[in-house]
C-alpha cells in the first residue's frame, strides 16, 4: 500500500463516484415515482418542450438533448478515467516488476561479490598458512643445525681439554702446579 501513488486513489475515487452516480440515476429511472403525499399540491403540467416527448407507456418525459449529452459525456469521462486507471495500474505493475528485478539483480551481484571475497580470503589464508608453516620448518631446521653444531663444538672442546690435561699431568708427575720461572742472574755494576 505504501508504493501506491496518491493520484491513484484520486482517480479511483472519481471513477467510483461516477459509477455510483450512474447507478443511482439508472435505479431512479427504473423505479416508478412514489405517489405524492396528500399535503403536497401536484405541479401544473409544463408546456411541451421540443425533445421532451413522453415515453410510451411510462408517463415520464424523455430526457432532453442536454441531459443526453451530459450523460454521454459522463460515460465518456468514466471510460476515459477507467482507461487511465488501467494504464496507471499497468504502469505501476511494470514499475514494481522492474524494481523487483533490479533488486534481485543487485542481490545476486552482492552475493557474487561476497563469494569472491570469501574465495580471496580463503586463498590468502591458505597462502599465509603455507608461508608460516614453511618459516616454522625453516626455523626448526636452523635450530636443529645450530644445536648440532653446538653439540659438535662441545664434544670437540671436551676432546681438546682431555688431550691438554693429560700431558700436563704426566710431565709434572701429578703436580698440577707449574714450576717457578728460572732466576735471572744479576749483572755486575760498573
Amino acid at each position: 500500500m505504501a508504493d501506491v501513488p496518491a493520484w491513484y486513489w484520486q482517480v479511483l475515487g472519481a471513477v467510483g463516484g461516477l459509477g455510483l452516480g450512474l447507478f443511482i440515476g439508472a435505479v431512479n429511472r427504473r423505479k416508478p415515482s412514489d405517489p405524492p403525499s396528500t399535503q403536497v399540491m401536484p405541479r401544473p403540467a409544463r408546456p411541451a418542450q421540443p425533445g421532451a416527448a413522453p415515453v410510451a407507456g411510462s408517463g415520464e418525459p424523455r430526457l432532453d438533448a442536454t441531459s443526453q449529452r451530459l450523460l454521454e459525456r459522463l460515460r465518456e469521462a468514466n471510460l476515459d478515467l477507467t482507461a487511465r486507471l488501467r494504464a496507471a495500474t499497468d504502469q505501476h505493475a511494470r514499475d514494481l516488476l522492474e524494481r523487483s528485478q533490479q533488486q534481485q539483480a543487485e542481490q545476486q551481484r552482492h552475493e557474487r561479490q561476497i563469494e569472491e571475497l570469501r574465495q580471496t580470503h580463503a586463498n590468502e589464508l591458505s597462502h599465509l598458512m603455507t608461508d608460516m608453516v614453511e618459516q616454522v620448518d625453516a626455523m626448526q631446521r636452523e635450530h636443529v643445525a645450530k644445536l648440532t653444531a653446538l653439540q659438535d663444538e662441545i664434544e670437540q672442546l671436551k676432546r681438546i681439554s682431555q688431550t691438554i690435561v693429560d700431558p700436563v699431568t704426566m710431565h709434572m708427575g701429578g703436580d698440577m702446579h707449574p714450576a717457578p720461572p728460572p732466576a735471572v742472574p744479576a749483572r755486575p755494576r760498573s
